[in-house]
């Protein structure tokens, strides 16, 4: 990319635009302020275009426009499907026409942060208030010693999400934050409200399941019921220089047991063939097949729905999760305007106007994280804020009894195989649910293959 004589990013910072920093142009956001006009006689700044990819669609680009208000940049948005995303990104990068800045999911973390192709970001941040992030961002978005990733949003956590007519109906009464049974349901309780929840005919058919849940493998539902089981997926504390997958332990054993145990044992989650006929778990917890649906804490990931709901932190069984790895911005090594493209993603991240519309959009700020929740109006998007950071004991409402006590562990799979051992261990589940192998059985096979990639 050929560009014209640029500003350092610290030459820019001292320049006159340093007030405007804060100013947002939304036109497409309502309720959000637009930029000030320049101040006559101001001296024009050379102007450099960023590319930016990522695939949430529409939803960056108000954070985009006003970032092109607030600094000398222009923005090109690349977007590409969720599902194709790592490998363009990695063939691109390897192929040197790569974007300036890259969205990473964490899942893909293993992939992105071994290709050493991505700029390390420990010199830049360096004049940066750090201690600002919910989560540590060395701890989430580190490898080796070095930052690679600045958070888009605190960490989604997994929510049990309740059709509230229902378990009001049933007498299943559901706690909100800072109430004193807050966070207190383990699996046991989970059952008992699913049993209660299930209606059949006299035949015995399910008329109306308790919970629909769909197949996860070793993703969000998998990963945190392993940790809240107890378990480890790998064989190192921070899923990183793995050599075993630890699929046969007895942790990790339950984890799924549990899951094939609501299907086919208690008969009280939808099983996968129905799923299917419906459209998928939130589909069919919408069309009200079901009482209850899982997914990250996020309403953004439920469907429309036709009724109140609640939700609660995801139950646990020998331990509370707090589970950390989000969506993070980084940048490619290769870039030719590497600091313009970090002031872009240090504004898209860290500038508090923007930050606040996130939070009211359903997605925690990941810096500042405690202000701006302390700052959203009483209501369900408060709720769901507070319950996200519950656990963690550096960003819960002070003010609130209990919580502060979530274990922490990693979401990716890995650094050796992490999207081989996604698709292997969606297909495990799969073999689980449809009843083609045990849990014993799927699970000692999936482990004889990953061992093998981890060595």
């Amino acid at each position: 990319m050929t560009q014209q004589k640029r500003m350092s990013r610290r030459d820019f910072l001292r320049g006159s635009l340093v007030g405007a920093a804060g100013v947002l142009a939304v036109s497409c956001v309502e309720g959000m302020p637009g930029a000030a006009p320049a101040e006559e006689g101001a001296v024009a700044k050379e102007i450099t275009d960023v590319r930016a990819s990522h695939w949430w669609g529409g939803f960056m680009t108000p954070s985009f426009d006003a970032a092109a208000k607030a600094l000398p940049i222009t923005v090109t948005e690349e977007m590409t499907p969720w599902g194709e995303y790592p490998q363009k990104l990695l063939t691109q990068m390897a192929g040197g026409v790569a974007p300036d800045m890259i969205e990473v999911d964490a899942y893909w973390f293993g992939d992105f942060w071994t290709s050493e192709r991505l700029a390390a970001l420990d010199d830049l941040v360096a004049d940066r208030d750090m201690t600002k992030f919910g989560v540590d961002q060395w701890l989430e978005n580190g490898f080796n010693g070095k930052l690679y990733g600045i958070s888009i949003f605190y960490p989604e956590q997994l929510t049990l999400w309740i059709n509230k007519e229902m378990a009001e109906a049933e007498g299943i009464a559901i706690p909100n934050p800072g109430d004193p049974d807050f966070d207190t349901w383990t699996w046991d309780d989970l059952l008992e409200a699913l049993n209660a929840l299930t209606k059949r005919s006299a035949d015995g058919t399910v008329e109306r399941y308790g919970m629909t849940m769909g197949i996860g493998g070793l993703g969000g539902i998998g990963a945190t019921m392993v940790y809240q089981s107890g378990g480890m997926m790998f064989n190192t504390e921070d899923n990183y220089g793995e050599t075993e997958i630890l699929l046969t332990t007895p942790e990790v054993i339950e984890s799924f047991q549990l899951r094939y145990d609501l299907v086919h044992t208690h008969k009280v989650a939808m099983p996968p063939s129905e799923l299917e006929s419906v459209g998928g778990s939130s589909r069919a917890w919408s069309a009200e097949r079901s009482a209850m649906t899982v997914s990250w804490g996020n309403p953004q990931n439920i469907v429309e729905h036709p009724f109140v709901y609640d939700h609660l932190p995801y139950p646990y069984v020998e331990q509370k999760l707090q589970i950390y790895g989000g969506n993070c911005w980084a940048l490619n090594k290769a870039s030719e305007v590497l600091e313009e493209a970090f002031d872009l993603m240090w504004f898209v991240t860290t500038d508090d106007l923007w930050a606040q519309y996130r939070t009211d959009s359903f997605h925690n700020a990941s810096y500042d994280t405690r202000n701006h929740i302390d700052r959203m109006p009483a209501g369900t998007n408060r709720d769901l804020a507070e319950g996200a950071v519950f656990r963690d004991p550096a960003t819960k409402n002070p003010e609130f009894s209990g919580g502060g006590d979530g274990v922490f562990r990693a979401r990716w799979l890995g650094e050796k195989a992490s999207l081989r051992i996604l698709r292997r261990m969606n297909t495990a589940e799969e073999e689980i649910l449809l009843q083609k192998k045990t849990v014993e059985e799927a699970l000692a096979d999936a482990k004889a293959e990953i061992d093998g990639w981890l060595q």
